[in-house]
Formats: C-alpha cells, sequence, structure tokens
C-alpha cells in the first residue's frame, strides 16, 4: 500500500514538473539568414553583362561606310540598318552623309571615294538618279570594294517601304563583296528583277555563304572585326574579378 502511495506521488511530481515546463514561453525563433542573391553569384549572369557592356569590346578603325547621298533615305532608319549590320557581322559600320548630285553611279562611286577617310575600308552609296541615266539598281565593283545603289529604283511600285529598302541595303552590301545571286528564298540574296521582288526573300539577313565570302573580302581589304577584350583587360578595368592562383598542393598563392 505504501509503494501505491508512492508511486502516485512520484508520478504527480514528474507531471506538476512538465507542465511548468511547458507553460514557460519559447525562446524566439532566430530569423532566417536571407537568401543569396542568385542573380549576382551566378556566372552566367556576370558573363552576359560583360558581352552587354560597350566597354568590353574593341572597336577597330576600319569599317564599312553606308554613304547617304542628299539625304536619299531617312537618316534615322539609314542608322538603324547600319547598326543592325554591325550587330551581325561585327564589323564596324558608319553612316557618313554627303552633298552632291552625281549623274551617274560610277561618279558616285569615284567621288565617294576621295572623301572617304582611308579606314572606310567597304562603303555602299545610296543615291537617286534620275531615270533618264537608265542606271541599274546596284552597281558594284567587288574588286574595290564598293557598290551604289539606286534609291529610285526601289521607289518603283511603292518600293521605298523600309523592310524592302533595308533588304536591298544588304544586297547592294553583298554586291561590294561580290557575292553572288541564290535562288533559295531563305537568301537575302534572292533574285529580283523589281522591287516588290525583294518580298520573296525570307531573310532579312546575310546567309552563311555570303558570311563566308564578307571574311574572305574582309582580309582583303583590311577590315577588322570588333573583338572582346583579352581578360586581363577586363579584370583591370574591373568588369570581371580577379582570378585567384593555385599553387600545386591546392593552397592560394
Amino acid at each position: 500500500m505504501k509503494t501505491s502511495w508512492t508511486k502516485r506521488i512520484i508520478a504527480a511530481t514528474t507531471w506538476a514538473t512538465l507542465a511548468c515546463v511547458m507553460a514557460q514561453e519559447a525562446p524566439p525563433i532566430p530569423p532566417a539568414a536571407p537568401a543569396p542573391d542568385a542573380a549576382s553569384d551566378n556566372p552566367l549572369n556576370s558573363r552576359r553583362a560583360v558581352l552587354q557592356n560597350p566597354a568590353a569590346w574593341s572597336i577597330p578603325s576600319t569599317h564599312i561606310a553606308l554613304v547617304n547621298i542628299d539625304n536619299s533615305v531617312d537618316a534615322d532608319w539609314l542608322e538603324s540598318v547600319a547598326q543592325s549590320i554591325e550587330k551581325y557581322v561585327r564589323i564596324p559600320v558608319k553612316v557618313v552623309a554627303l552633298e552632291g548630285k552625281p549623274s551617274n553611279p560610277w561618279e558616285a562611286a569615284q567621288s565617294v571615294r576621295t572623301q572617304l577617310s582611308d579606314d572606310a575600308k567597304l562603303f555602299v552609296v545610296l543615291a537617286r538618279f534620275s531615270p533618264e541615266v537608265g542606271a541599274p539598281p546596284v552597281l558594284s565593283a567587288p574588286q574595290n570594294g564598293w557598290a551604289v545603289m539606286d534609291v529610285a529604283w526601289m521607289e518603283q511600285g511603292g518600293g521605298d517601304k523600309p523592310e524592302r529598302l533595308a533588304k536591298q541595303v544588304w544586297r547592294t552590301l553583298g554586291f561590294s563583296i561580290g557575292c553572288g545571286l541564290q535562288s533559295r528564298p531563305q537568301a537575302v540574296m534572292f533574285p529580283a528583277t523589281k522591287p516588290e521582288e525583294i518580298d520573296e526573300a525570307l531573310s532579312n539577313n546575310f546567309h552563311p555563304q555570303n558570311l563566308a565570302v564578307l571574311d574572305m573580302m574582309s582580309q582583303k581589304l583590311g577590315l577588322e572585326r570588333i573583338q572582346l577584350k583579352s581578360r586581363e583587360e577586363l579584370e583591370a578595368m574591373g568588369l570581371l574579378p580577379l582570378r585567384v592562383e593555385t599553387s600545386p598542393e591546392g593552397g592560394k598563392q
């Protein structure tokens, strides 16, 4: 009987102790540490930021010139076309505005050549010629690195549409480096005997075969490409973190 009461006392004491412990206020939960910024720690994002930084690229002085004679086309529109060409071919493209009333494409090319700097290794002239002249849609001299585009011809039948004009600028650039016509509609160099037929070309820029010709002609004419600066230069500019050299034993030097 004595043992039974002893067990009851012990059990009651135990439950009372547990109740006191549970009644006490629980310690506050520490706030969770903020998650690391995945965007900033992601090396791919860091590299993407470098590639999008104009300071990370070496821009050569040699370039392709798009020459707008006597405002034959809208200056802002031509600037946007130049930027799209530059981005695609990785060669600097500059728009040059010149005044004049050349009577024919040959005269236009000779006049432009004397007014451009020696760094303009390749140039495309956009000019208007009177129908009486009988100028071809494009006159080109690949061996000399130039071509002349007749804007007046493009305006026949509503051929001055911006997209159509842009394709013709690409085509004229192709003729300036000796690209031939291609029968596949996926190529911007698709044959066209009138402005409306240029719309049948599904591409708005060069076919890989045209890029191969441009590579060959760039070397011949001395055109240099836009290049990403070396890692050492990017590190010195603070655009990339400094590399940590490790010893053969695995320790930092």
